[in-house]
């Protein structure tokens, strides 16, 4: 496991471990409120959707099938036929 997934696995462990400690009941709230570690998976769960969703949008908008250019000339000094 490289530094960077160390920090991030070691920050989500103290954060659900502080929310054992800090968080008590405060009356009615929503229901992520009174599971520990939900907010961390909850975001977690909407960045990789958002990822995922963008690179879903990418794939069918932003990229283009590899013989797209085909019809071009294939080198910048190729002159075709008819053209001379």
């Amino acid at each position: 496991m490289n530094p960077v997934s160390a920090a991030c696995v070691i920050a989500s462990v103290v954060s659900v471990v502080l929310e054992f400690v800090f968080v008590g009941g405060h009356g009615h709230a929503p229901f992520g409120i009174h599971v520990p570690g939900f907010h961390l998976v909850y975001g977690f769960i909407g960045c990789a959707a958002i990822v995922l969703v963008s690179k879903a949008l990418g794939e069918m908008f932003l990229q283009k099938p590899e013989d797209f250019y085909s019809d071009e000339l294939s080198s910048p000094g190729q002159i075709r036929e008819g053209d001379h």
